[in-house]
């Protein structure tokens, strides 16, 4: 049975079956969370819902990870106990981890909770005695109120020539300065729906019908970054923050003759050091990251360039305690425990 105690955690994430079990961060997370005894309840995101004037979620309280060397973490090691339709009040703390995009799928259920659920801000004192708050993290409002894309534009110097628009003419005038450029969608992430152009040797028709596809008919907006040839060599620097402190740093780095970093199709982690430079970059990140109380988030840098922030599902915990020999999970799980 889980811990019997008055603070219990729900973890959201995807649908149970596309979960990378043993890879995924959310449930190595949950790993550490049962262990360190905080009463753990895991709940897929379809299981939030809206009744009448209260909010309810199907979760099932996590008893036992039974771990069979040397794959740990399979979906069938992973032991509940029968679902229970629970107020959201009965949980203290929400962590809400489902990966982008950031569509209506993933907004309706944060809309949802935000209604109905009086929502303390972390280091404040309840709204009232007897009231009972939650805490999320990462905060509704800081999610909602946040795209990963363009928050490097918080760190003035930092971020790498940019332009975020959906019409053509911007663009394209950006891109042919650049001569290359790299393609992203402001909502999805994991390299989904990146692309490199290359704007003096690709046909200025594939290029306008890239972007047609991208912008849904330049209508919607992307953002066009400067391409960085090291990339192919050494990779971006992928940053973890927990309340604004950096826990641990790695270096990703493409599979070869690949542009862009997927760690599902050949990329791979190094160990990394960080420059001075680098250095005090991070301490504006972490500044920053405080400032919008944001208190999980895995950043990537290029050099002293911010190139993406990931505060929905910051991910790789998994890969970076393999590589570092070092249990990441448990610093990040003190969060929680912390009252």
């Amino acid at each position: 049975m889980a811990p019997k105690n008055n603070h219990h955690v729900l973890w959201i994430t995807d649908p149970w079956s596309t979960l990378d079990h043993p890879k995924d961060t959310s449930l190595r997370l949950m790993e550490e969370s049962l262990k360190t005894g905080i009463s753990t309840y895991w709940a897929d995101v379809h299981d939030v819902f809206l009744e009448n004037e209260s909010v309810f979620v199907n979760a099932k309280a996590l008893f036992e990870i039974a771990n069979t060397p040397p794959r740990p973490r399979e979906a069938a090691t992973f032991r509940f106990d029968e679902i229970q339709k629970l107020p959201l009040s009965f949980f203290s703390k929400v962590v809400y981890r489902t990966d982008p995009p950031v569509d209506l799928a993933y907004i309706h259920p944060l809309l949802i909770m935000r209604l109905c659920t009086p929502v303390a801000k972390p280091g404040t004192k309840p709204l009232k005695k007897n009231v009972k708050t939650i805490e999320f993290i990462n905060p509704i409002e800081a999610i909602l109120g946040t795209s990963e894309k363009l928050e490097t534009f918080y760190i003035k110097g930092h971020h790498p020539p940019s332009m975020v628009s959906s019409q053509w003419k911007e663009l394209s005038s950006f891109g042919v300065r650049e001569q290359k450029t790299v393609l992203k969608p402001l909502n999805l992430a994991q390299s989904k729906g990146i692309s490199l152009i290359d704007w003096q040797g690709d046909s200025k028709e594939a290029v306008f019908e890239l972007l047609k596809r991208a912008t849904a008919d330049f209508s919607t907006p992307v953002i066009l970054q400067r391409y960085f040839a090291e990339i192919k060599t050494k990779g971006e620097t992928r940053l973890w923050f927990v309340d604004g402190k950096l826990i641990a740093c790695a270096q990703k780095v493409p599979k070869t003759g690949e542009f862009k970093i997927d760690m599902d199709a050949g990329s791979r982690l190094e160990k990394a050091t960080l420059t001075a430079e680098q250095k005090r970059v991070v301490k504006k990140i972490g500044l920053q990251l405080m400032l919008r109380k944001i208190r999980w988030a895995a950043v990537d840098i290029i050099g002293t360039y911010i190139t993406d922030y990931n505060i929905t599902s910051p991910g790789l915990i998994v890969g970076m305690e393999a590589l570092l020999k070092k249990n990441l999970a448990k610093l990040i799980i003190e969060t929680l425990k912390a009252q």
